[in-house]
C-alpha cells in the first residue's frame, strides 16, 4: 500500500550540483511516455533510442503525481484512449475490468483523502492520499514500476525527475461529472 503513483527509486547522484537533465533507459514499445521537463512535463509519442531523456526540477512527489493525472485526463479525452470511467459504483466495476483486462490483477484504488465511506471494491485495497482531488480517483496497479518510477534529489530531496509509461494500460481514471461518452470532461478544482 502506497500513497505514491509511481515506484519510487533512489538514483546515484553525487551530492553537489542537481544535473539539468539525465538519460534513462527504457523499452521504446512503453509509448507514449511521459517525462519531467524543465517547466512541467512532455508527453514523447514516439521513441527512436532505447533511452529517454528527462529533466530534474525542483517539485514536490504530491504536486508532481496531481500534474501527471492532469496529463493523463487530458490526453486519453483528446486521443479517446478507454481508461477514463465515470465516479460511480458502476464506473469503478468498469475501471478494475479494465485493469484486469490489460493483465493487471493486483490492483490498488487511490482514493482523496477522507472519501472512504461507502466505497466497495471487492477486496481491493483502497488507499488515501492527499494528492488526489475530490471527484478523481484512479485504479493502478500494485507494482507501480508498471506506471514508471521517480525520484527526489538533491539537498532535501526537493529537485524530482521522472519517467511515466504505460499511463493508458495501468491507469484508470474516475472523473466526477465525465459525460457518458468520455469525451466533455468537467472543471476539476486541482
Amino acid at each position: 500500500m502506497s500513497q505514491d503513483l509511481l515506484l519510487r527509486v533512489d538514483l546515484d547522484i553525487p551530492s553537489g550540483r542537481v544535473p539539468l537533465m539525465g538519460e534513462f533507459p527504457i523499452n521504446r514499445e512503453l509509448t507514449p511516455v511521459l517525462v519531467t521537463s524543465a517547466t512541467g512535463t512532455l508527453w514523447m509519442p514516439k521513441l527512436t533510442k532505447d533511452v529517454v531523456r528527462a529533466a530534474f526540477r525542483e517539485q514536490g512527489a504530491g504536486d508532481y503525481f496531481q500534474s501527471v493525472v492532469r496529463e493523463t485526463i487530458s490526453r486519453a479525452s483528446k486521443k479517446q484512449w478507454s481508461n477514463l470511467f465515470p465516479y460511480s459504483p458502476s464506473g469503478l466495476e468498469e475501471a478494475i475490468d479494465y485493469l484486469s483486462s490489460n493483465g493487471l490483477d493486483e490492483i490498488e484504488v487511490l482514493i482523496p483523502e477522507g472519501n472512504h465511506e461507502g466505497v466497495d471494491v471487492n477486496g481491493a485495497t483502497i488507499t488515501e492520499v492527499s494528492w488526489l482531488p475530490q471527484g478523481i480517483s484512479l485504479v493502478v496497479p500494485s507494482d507501480r514500476q508498471y506506471l514508471g518510477w521517480y525520484s527526489c534529489v538533491g539537498r532535501d530531496g526537493k529537485f524530482l525527475v521522472s519517467v511515466v509509461h504505460n499511463p493508458l494500460l495501468g491507469m484508470a481514471v474516475l472523473v466526477d461529472g465525465l459525460d457518458a461518452e468520455g469525451d466533455k470532461l468537467p472543471d476539476i478544482d486541482w
